[in-house]
């Protein structure tokens, strides 16, 4: 989803994680984000999903005793990273497959 104008996705994910965060222990999510905006036009309800929907999924199947790492860089890469097992590369072949 596009929208008319750019947004900067810098406070959104800063609330997302925010709002995340306070029902688990201090240091689950570390958060780096830019010091400058990152404005995208994508729309910022959507974005908030994705994001919620990554970090949730990080939380719900890394090992639970290791932080999840949640990212964005000044381009507006998203990056969020858990410690877990790898998964065996038949489950990854059918992660492309549609439902």
């Amino acid at each position: 989803m596009v929208a008319e104008r750019p947004h900067d996705m810098v406070p959104i994910l800063a609330a997302l994680i925010d709002d995340l965060g306070r029902d688990l222990r201090p240091g689950r999510i570390v958060l780096t984000l830019p010091d400058t905006p990152v404005p995208s036009r994508l729309d910022p309800d959507a974005f908030a999903v994705l994001a919620r929907n990554l970090v949730e999924n990080a939380l719900l199947h890394g090992t639970p005793d290791t932080a999840v790492a949640v990212a964005l860089t000044p381009a507006g890469t998203l990056q969020v990273i858990n410690d877990s097992a790898p998964l065996p590369a038949e489950t990854l072949a059918r992660l492309t497959k549609r439902f």
